[in-house]
């Protein structure tokens, strides 16, 4: 059985994803968690989340450090706070809480729960070199929990990057936010909440995108489109963890991973002013540049068939041919909605020309 103490409602709602239901608890409170402990009948292993005062976690450990049937104890700690230092006996580790998905796998074979392996890359199609490349990236940056700024082409497929990086981290739904609509007044409301009557026509107060992002991941697409003054907002956040709402005095703090996307070389976005270097350096801890359609052309045939699959078509594309002579500016985008297209005229079976894919009102939305 594994014993989890936690006030972060993102590691609760994991609960289904990593155990069975009657192989876990959770406890917000440790004196209740200890209470339940008493009563338990069998081996345990115990997950301690950060935010607990340390005296009273240590008091706890104290009492339980000389059970037998404590299996393994794992204390989460930020960064900052961790030393990595183990007791004498080996079984209670202080651990990085961004290595937190490392440690779940022996915790649950030691707690008798059962682990649901997920493929944190499923949704990365293609067996390209570039591609077996990517997924590595993406779970050596995901499960180390830094910041992440992802840079492709429109129609890339930057989103589904970005939520593999955010699932190698943790298994609760992220926020996914649109930096272009956010700006002025409405940056600070949607992005840090508001109070009631904060401003006209304010009535009720509403938690913000950094305090819903809690404990996961805030997903932040066209980040290029910030003013400078927003980055410096949300810089001062990244930095702290704390935050304000708008009409309110009291500080708040959330502890969310930032990943970033970004369809505009970064390169050029800082030397024309319009990315802030001290910005940049606090979301680009690591950097995924996603490589265009045109740069891997062997995976276009499982690109197809996987979007045949999804929709659900029951013919298929006969030439493929001539998707690989097209270059696909919009990338996997386009290519989708070209698969789409002939299936619903009905040229499956035909021999494919280059007119037959360039769809000029999809490409007049791109050039």
């Amino acid at each position: 059985m594994l014993f989890v103490a936690t006030e972060n409602r993102h590691l609760r709602s994991s609960k289904g994803w990593l155990f069975d239901d009657d192989e876990c608890r959770f406890f917000a409170s440790l004196s209740r968690l200890d209470a339940a402990l008493d009563l338990h009948d069998g081996d345990y292993c115990l997950l301690i989340d950060e935010g607990y005062q340390s005296g009273e976690v240590m008091a706890l450990l104290l009492r339980r450090e000389h059970d037998a049937r404590l299996k393994n104890a794992v204390l989460l700690a930020s960064p900052s706070q961790c030393r990595h230092t183990t007791s004498r006996n080996g079984r209670i580790s202080i651990v990085r809480k961004d290595a937190m998905m490392h440690h779940l796998p022996s915790l649950a074979r030691n707690g008798q729960g059962k682990v649901d392996v997920m493929d944190l890359t499923r949704d990365i199609t293609g067996d390209s070199e570039v591609i077996r490349r990517l997924r590595a990236k993406i779970a050596s940056i995901g499960q180390s929990g830094c910041n992440v700024i992802i840079y492709g082409k429109t129609g890339s497929g930057k989103e589904r990057v970005a939520q593999s990086v955010h699932h190698a981290y943790c298994p609760a739904p992220a926020q996914v936010v649109n930096c272009a609509l956010l700006e002025g007044d409405l940056f600070d409301s949607f992005m840090f909440g508001h109070s009631k009557d904060a401003y006209s026509g304010a009535c009720e107060e509403k938690a913000g995108f950094v305090e819903e992002a809690d404990g996961s991941s805030l997903i932040l697409d066209e980040i290029e489109t910030l003013s400078p003054v927003s980055q410096a907002k949300l810089l001062r956040f990244i930095e702290t963890g704390e935050f304000r709402r708008v009409g309110e005095t009291r500080l708040r703090r959330s502890r969310c991973r930032i990943i970033a996307m970004t369809n505009e070389p970064v390169e050029e976005l800082i030397a024309s002013g319009r990315m802030r270097k001290d910005f940049y350096m606090r979301i680009a801890e690591a950097r995924i540049d996603v490589k265009p359609l045109c740069e891997r052309k062997e995976d276009i045939e499982a690109l197809i068939r996987a979007r045949e699959d999804y929709k659900g078509y029951p013919d298929r594309i006969r030439d493929v041919d001539a998707f690989l002579a097209y270059g696909w500016p919009g990338n996997i985008r386009e290519l989708n909605r070209t698969v789409d297209r002939l299936h619903r005229s009905g040229k499956v079976d035909d021999d494919l020309s280059l007119s037959d894919l360039v769809d000029d009102s999809f490409l007049s939305d791109y050039f």
